[in-house]
C-alpha cells in the first residue's frame, strides 16, 4: 500500500525497521533451534540475493519495482490464506535445493 505514495525503494526503507523488529522476535523464538548445516547453505545465496535485490531497486523502473513488490505480496497473502486448507499430504518435506533457493529468495 505504501508504494502507492512513495517509490518502492523508499517504501522498503520505511518498512525495514518493522521487519527488523519481527526478526528480533523470530530469532528469540527459534534461538538454538536451527540446523547449522542448512544455515551454511542458505547464507551465501542470501548475500547474493541481497546484492541483486539492492541493484534491482536502484536500477529498475519505479513502476516495474512496484508491480513486482505487489506480486510478491499478493502471492504471499494467497499462500497464507490458503495454507490452512492444504492437506496433511502436502506437508513440507525438505530437499537439499530448498536451502539455497530460500536463502536467495529471502
Amino acid at each position: 500500500m505504501l508504494t502507492l505514495f512513495v517509490p518502492a525503494s523508499a517504501a522498503s526503507g520505511i518498512v525495514l525497521p518493522i521487519l527488523l523488529l519481527g526478526d528480533v522476535f523470530s530469532v528469540t523464538t527459534y534461538w538454538r533451534k536451527w540446523d547449522l548445516s542448512i544455515l551454511k547453505r542458505m547464507l551465501p545465496p542470501a548475500a547474493l540475493g541481497i546484492v541483486l535485490g539492492t541493484l534491482y531497486l536502484n536500477f529498475a523502473p519505479a513502476n516495474l519495482a512496484k508491480t513486482m513488490l505487489g506480486l510478491f505480496c499478493f502471492a504471499f497473502a494467497v499462500y497464507k490464506i490458503g495454507e490452512s486448507r492444504l492437506s496433511p499430504a502436502a506437508a513440507y518435506h525438505p530437499q537439499n535445493w530448498h536451502a539455497p533457493v530460500s536463502g536467495f529468495a529471502a
